[in-house]
């Protein structure tokens, strides 16, 4: 039987780099992707309202804009890369990070080694102004208990199309925790030292949110996906105390005690305590001016 001519010009990675308002820094991000030197790849660019519109800094037929009218925030935006990727693989990219050349080479060539794997995962650096000729190859390891219980960037992962989920859009932030509990589980990684990300240290925020829409954020994904956390423990708690911290930024001291209790009841430690007597003093004072 003929192979499918669809199936051999299907790029191998779909690189999906989601933008607002940073043509500077895009600028970047894109050159980094069309250095690769793996050659099977296409990256869409999805601009999420920019003001003006993004402009491309390099013309290669690899590259694709896609814009939406109205920002949506970052879950929307690569929604909308994903439905249009077409590689056997995707990895994600966030308009002010760039990826070292060989990013994209390490991640297939790892999944080829190992074809029971879906998914590689490298490492990233950190760095004030990203300088790809000074990017060390590679990091620290990410083991396998921390992938199981955190949440790795979404830039250390290169997965197989057809195992990625979509963002919940209703999320402005914590998007990426919600996505990462939601795939978690069918995840079978690899994983390598490799540099493949290198995330810029800067002073300003994407996203600018509210503690209000921070806590409804953080208080919607605990609930989403809570039967998935274990009963008791560590990870668990880590969660419940990110919602009763962000719920007394909020203003929401009934709900910070609550979580702050439950977090300290499912795994104790100092810090959980003074949450739980912070919240609850800050609801005592509220009891008392009302």
């Amino acid at each position: 039987m003929d192979a499918d001519p669809r199936e051999a010009a299907r790029p191998d990675v779909t690189v999906v780099l989601a933008t607002h308002n940073r043509q500077a820094l895009l600028a970047e991000a894109v050159r980094s992707v069309s250095q690769q030197d793996w050659p099977s790849w296409e990256c869409i660019v999805v601009d999420d309202g920019s003001e003006p519109p993004v402009s491309l800094p390099v013309a290669d037929p690899r590259v694709e804009v896609i814009r939406r009218p109205e920002s949506g925030g970052p879950a929307a935006a690569r929604n909308t890369g994903l439905r249009a990727a077409t590689g056997r693989y995707v990895a994600f990219l966030d308009d002010d990070d760039v990826m070292p050349p060989w990013r994209i080479r390490v991640g297939v060539e790892s999944l080829r080694a190992n074809p029971e794997r879906n998914c590689h995962v490298g490492t990233l650096i950190r760095m004030r102004t990203p300088d790809l000729h000074s990017v060390p190859t590679n990091g620290e390891q990410v083991s396998e208990r921390q992938l199981r219980t955190g949440t790795p960037s979404i830039e250390m992962l290169l997965v197989e199309r057809h195992l990625v989920v979509e963002f919940d859009e209703a999320l402005r932030v914590s998007e990426d925790v919600d996505w990462w509990l939601r795939m978690r589980s069918s995840v079978v990684p690899v994983m390598t030292d490799d540099v493949v990300a290198v995330v810029r240290i800067h002073d300003t925020s994407r996203t600018g949110v509210s503690p209000e829409v921070r806590f409804r954020a953080r208080l919607r994904t605990y609930q989403k996906n809570r039967h998935r956390l274990p009963h008791w423990g560590e990870e668990r708690s880590r969660y419940q105390r990110r919602v009763a911290e962000s719920a007394l930024d909020a203003g929401h001291s009934s709900t910070a005690a609550r979580f702050a209790f439950a977090a300290f009841t499912t795994n104790p430690s100092l810090r959980k305590a003074r949450l739980f007597l912070l919240s609850f003093a800050d609801l005592v004072r509220g009891v008392i001016k009302s």
